[in-house]
């Protein structure tokens, strides 16, 4: 009986010691995942402080033009071009650009730019953001940046076209007089290039973000757009509804709704059994 009982130990004794070596071997796999993370986001942190995001660049301008328009700030490492939506949503991009297949509703597309170090992406934003080329002025940020548009210097344009582009909204309020106007983002799907409806307009003077709010209800494109101020999350200023002053207020239909609701909550309600109703009885009785 001794032996059977000293050999249970010896295994249980085993088994702990697999259990704690599993654990300790899976913990540090967790810290080596956790370790390369960090690294991988500090690598991508300091590649993005030396590249520059160069947007509403006309389909005419060539990679080779780009590249030597934007080495007047510094060396380049390396440069991509993105945007490209095809013509056909069964085409990938990289045929797409191969056989011409483009989509010509989406006249711009973007790049990203890499330096060699910060400064030269630095310059590239001071010296090219806004400038003019094949009628189209650029947009350069730095990538690092993260984009906001501030309440005070842009507006939150809805109901747009899908086939809306950029400059033609550009155009529709500076032709109110309201210019410069900064940069136009229409925000687009993804996969075909359309816009959404919507987008923002961004100005350097928050005069002018004030003044464009009376453009709201104004016709672009045959439709009425709707302008609005943007809140710090770039997104449409939310305006809050006023609280009812009596919670009964509401239509008698929502308060038959509500009833129902509750009754068919209780329906639903398992059956108590002796001991419940029992422990229910005395609570009544003790109170």
């Amino acid at each position: 009986m001794k032996s059977v009982g000293c050999a249970q130990q010896t295994t249980s004794k085993k088994a702990s010691e697999k259990t704690t070596t599993a654990t300790t071997v899976r913990d540090r796999a967790v810290q080596r995942a956790n370790r390369k993370l960090r690294q991988t986001a500090e690598e991508e942190e300091a590649e993005n402080k030396k590249t520059v995001f160069v947007g509403n660049v006309s389909r005419e301008v060539t990679k080779r033009q780009l590249h030597k328009l934007f080495s007047e700030a510094g060396k380049i490492e390396n440069i991509r071009l993105r945007g490209i939506y095809p013509a056909k949503e069964t085409l990938g991009k990289r045929v797409a650009v191969i056989t011409n297949q483009i989509n010509e509703n989406v006249p711009t597309q973007f790049y990203f730019i890499r330096y060699a170090d910060e400064e030269a992406a630095k310059s590239a934003v001071e010296m090219l953001n806004a400038r003019v080329v094949k009628e189209y002025p650029l947009r350069v940020d730095l990538c690092s940046a993260k984009p906001v548009y501030s309440s005070k210097l842009s507006v939150f344009v809805g109901n747009l076209p899908f086939e809306a582009k950029e400059e033609e909204v550009r155009q529709h309020f500076e032709s109110q007089e309201i210019q410069p106007v900064d940069f136009v983002r229409i925000v687009r799907d993804a996969e075909t290039g359309l816009g959404k409806g919507f987008g923002f307009v961004c100005f350097k003077d928050r005069s002018l973000a004030k003044k464009a709010l009376k453009l709201n209800d104004t016709e672009f494109c045959g439709r009425k757009i709707r302008v609005t101020r943007t809140n710090a999350d770039g997104n449409v200023k939310t305006v809050k509804k006023p609280k009812r002053k009596n919670a009964q207020a509401g239509s008698s239909t929502s308060r038959i709704l509500t009833s129902n609701a509750k009754a068919e909550k209780v329906g639903k309600r398992k059956p108590r059994n002796v001991g419940q109703r029992k422990k229910s009885a005395k609570k009544t009785i003790m109170s």
